[in-house]
């Protein structure tokens, strides 16, 4: 679960002088995406048997901007209480296009502020997502602000158990005019861990979230100019073993 306030937060992050330089190849602007197929089956979550619980509570989570692509009928969400299913919920689409799931999640009153875990399916790249300590049972809950969430693939999956939050800051200096047609992209190899975005109104720097294999992964950053109709790789490659992390790019 990423939550908006987490994009406006002070970074408070370590930091990579570089002072590298950057090899630059030309080429059409490319289609980095981060790659979710993964091999997890589909889940058998089922409905716990209604007549077991006294209490129950909703939850309404939407899909966000990066995992709705990719929603199918097919997908399903479930909330636990420790290990065991207490909801599920099938996809609703809107008018708009947005993607919700309602889950009815039944307990027992000695459970109530019980950690709640959220686990999505999203059946089209075969990947289970996950998002622990989402919210405590609360039985007979009003369904307000508190109880509504934006589900992301930021905390955890089982592709990716880990992330960075990288801010790459680029020189004063740059060998290309800056466009809206440029892209930034972080890669181990040549499999795209995470896209970063300039947004100048709210904050300096290109962020994005870096997905990892593991809690501490060496990663490589590259940037499309569309004023040079080409990439930069840029150097050194920033090794990633914190929450946050800041790199200063040189070309």
């Amino acid at each position: 679960m990423m939550w908006m306030a987490v994009l406006t937060m002070v970074w408070a992050c370590s930091s990579d002088d570089n002072g590298g330089t950057a090899t630059f190849s030309s080429g059409l602007k490319p289609s980095w995406t981060v790659d979710w197929q993964y091999n997890d089956p589909a889940p058998s979550w089922k409905e716990p048997e209604s007549t077991l619980f006294e209490c129950s509570m909703d939850v309404l989570v939407e899909l966000d901007d990066e995992l709705l692509p990719y929603s199918t009928d097919a997908d399903r969400m479930a909330m636990f209480i420790n290990s065991e299913c207490r909801g599920v919920s099938m996809r609703n689409v809107m008018a708009n296009g947005r993607v919700y799931f309602l889950l009815h999640v039944k307990g027992t009153s000695e459970e109530a502020g019980s950690v709640l875990h959220l686990r999505y399916y999203c059946d089209s790249v075969n990947h289970l997502f996950m998002e622990d300590e989402i919210v405590h049972f609360t039985p007979n809950n009003v369904m307000d602000d508190t109880f509504q969430f934006v589900f992301s693939p930021i905390e955890r999956s089982s592709k990716y158990p880990f992330y960075t939050q990288l801010v790459v800051m680029l020189p004063e200096n740059l060998p290309f005019k800056l466009t809206e047609d440029d892209m930034m992209a972080v890669f181990v190899g040549d499999e795209c861990r995470g896209i970063c975005k300039a947004n100048a109104d709210m904050y300096p720097g290109w962020r994005g979230t870096v997905y990892k294999r593991w809690a501490e992964e060496e990663v490589e950053v590259r940037f499309y100019s569309a004023d040079k109709k080409g990439i930069y790789n840029l150097s050194p490659k920033v090794v990633l073993n914190d929450y946050m992390k800041t790199y200063n790019a040189s070309f």
